[in-house]
């Protein structure tokens, strides 16, 4: 069975369960509580992204190794593509302090322990993005704060949606 691709719409909805609040995507900002774009500063920036990989339950798998290895590699190389366009500038001024929300859509239920260890190498990932280090190293930092969430998806449609929001 084929995979459908994440259309427009579908995104649309993704986006929306995801933040309600100003999305930095592509490094252009759209909108802020009615602001014009040229009044708003990083301190207003969030990135909002969505992955199309697949999560599955972590603590159950009794798959070799090498198997968990490459789906690690998998999930690394696909935030760090995701993750590629963003303004340096806003990089550094998340690095600062962020709170970082993954949803992670399936068509399957996943425990609420299973979720983070589902998500572990999308968080280094996104941990090595802000602040440098060797996956793994620096997802515990004081400077960042984590969220996880589940999300019901058609079958077949696996995503993580990634928000990474400005500490005020």
């Amino acid at each position: 069975m084929a995979k459908r691709p994440i259309n427009d719409d579908m995104e649309k909805k993704i986006l929306a369960m995801a933040s309600k609040v100003t999305t930095v995507n592509l490094a252009v900002v759209q909108k802020h509580e009615n602001r014009p774009p040229d009044v708003l500063t990083l301190e207003d920036c969030t990135v909002v992204k969505i992955l199309t990989i697949k999560t599955p339950n972590p603590l159950n798998s009794r798959k070799p190794w090498w198997v968990e290895s490459k789906k690690s590699k998998e999930h690394l190389a696909a935030v760090a593509a995701a993750l590629f366009d963003v303004e340096r500038a806003i990089r550094d001024e998340l690095a600062k302090g962020c709170t970082v929300r993954m949803v992670r859509g399936s068509a399957g239920k996943l425990a609420d322990d299973a979720l983070p260890g589902a998500l572990k190498h999308v968080r280094d990932g996104i941990a090595v993005w802000l602040l440098g280090g060797k996956p793994g190293e620096m997802d515990d930092d004081e400077r960042i704060s984590w969220e996880y969430g589940p999300c019901k998806a058609q079958a077949g449609q696996q995503y993580v949606v990634i928000n990474i929001k400005k500490r005020k």
